[in-house]
């Protein structure tokens, strides 16, 4: 992780304004992996750490999973390359009944749900998780969608759409919130949430960014 982060902050800085609001972690779009010097070096090391999360989370024994959490909490204070997060995202859709669950407690109040780069594999996750998770767990999960800002938008001009699209990923026969459930209702009548919009790339490498910041921000 020591290496990833500062081989980050030495080829790949954000190429955005540093954002002070909101909880860890807090994404920036930043210069493509592929691309910095070391021949996809760092790249790589962000599909490792991936790897590593999904083996840790996949563990039977407990201390795994600890592992885990500990190695989420130091990725959420210490990364914010919008394409690693992306890479973990997937992971975590990719793997919703082990490393998925692991994603609770840095969804609700970060830029995961709401930067425009991040929101699409964000999404795909909370699809991924509704069905598995524990009643408590979809309660916390609902909470995060209905608090998911974008951190682009300050004037929440596009918040409603953002929820909406993350609303629509949930099973609606496990919704709980009493506001989401009406809201839901409230979108079915009116054709059903909007969809959300695909991932960057299809594959974990994410060779390119597609710039989706006028569908989900100001």
């Amino acid at each position: 992780m020591q290496f990833l982060v500062a081989g980050i902050g030495g080829q790949a800085p954000p190429s955005e304004s540093p954002r002070a609001a909101w909880q860890f972690p807090r994404v920036y779009r930043s210069p493509s992996l592929e691309f910095t010097a070391g021949h996809g070096a760092l790249n790589a090391m962000a599909g490792a750490l991936a790897s590593f999360l999904v083996s840790l989370a996949s563990e039977q024994d407990p201390t795994g999973h600890a592992a885990a959490d500990q190695l989420m909490q130091i990725a959420a204070a210490r990364l914010t390359h919008h394409q690693i997060w992306c890479m973990l995202l997937e992971a975590g859709a990719a793997n919703p009944d082990s490393l998925g669950p692991h994603f609770l407690p840095l969804l609700d109040g970060s830029d995961l749900f709401g930067h425009y780069t991040t929101s699409p594999s964000a999404a795909k996750l909370a699809a991924a998780l509704s069905p598995l998770l524990t009643a408590p767990e979809h309660a916390r999960l609902e909470q995060a969608i209905l608090r998911a800002r974008n951190p682009l938008d300050p004037d929440g001009k596009r918040t409603q759409d953002l929820i909406d699209t993350l609303l629509g990923q949930l099973d609606s026969n496990r919704v709980q919130n009493a506001a989401a459930q009406a809201r839901l209702a409230e979108l079915d009548s009116q054709g059903g949430p909007p969809p959300a919009p695909e991932p960057p790339a299809a594959s974990s490498t994410f060779p390119f960014i597609r710039d989706i910041s006028f569908e989900w921000s100001a």
